[in-house]
């Protein structure tokens, strides 16, 4: 699905025990280097934070925590490093 030059992809994501999962309309973005998961669906889905570290971004620098995850897109399915996000 596309609007006014952004594309959308319907995925389910899923903590790393698939215990919980939600489907959610996610924002392709061929040119980021990060994937990016607000830190409340990571909380709500029971995604352990990993770890913690700062990153460049075109925003400056600033502190992310790091989690992974469980993505299914289009019948394909793999293990994701996240960053996650406070809203």
């Amino acid at each position: 699905m596309v609007y006014m030059g952004h594309a959308w992809v319907e995925i389910t994501i899923a903590n790393m025990e698939k215990t919980r999962s939600r489907s959610v309309k996610a924002l392709v973005d061929t040119g980021a280097s990060l994937t990016v998961l607000p830190e409340q669906l990571a909380e709500d889905l029971g995604i352990a934070v990993i770890g913690e570290e700062r990153v460049s971004t075109g925003a400056g620098d600033v502190r992310i925590k790091r989690g992974r995850a469980w993505i299914s897109v289009k019948g394909k399915e793999d293990a994701f490093r996240l960053d996650l996000r406070s809203d």
